[in-house]
């Protein structure tokens, strides 16, 4: 996906996104855009659609870090910014 997002682009979603986390500071995000295995387009069916390896990938990232929460540790590896 990054040949369809410039420079410019990036670093305004980028800003988006840190914008959206000092507004709502006790929030947890979770950052699957930046898992590298979701990199590869066999993880998705078309542009923005995950098909079932990609789903499994991103639930397993997700169920990992909302253990690694409700265990209270600050960060999962996997997703933290």
């Amino acid at each position: 996906a990054t040949e369809f997002l410039s420079a410019d682009v990036a670093r305004q979603f980028e800003e988006m996104i840190m914008g959206a986390q000092h507004a709502v500071p006790h929030a947890h995000w979770v950052r699957l855009d930046r898992l590298p295995e979701l990199k590869s387009n066999d993880c998705f069916w078309d542009f923005v659609h995950m098909n079932a390896t990609g789903q499994r990938i991103a639930t397993d990232a997700l169920l990992k870090d909302c253990l690694s929460v409700s265990l209270g540790r600050s960060e999962a590896p996997s997703t933290s910014p």
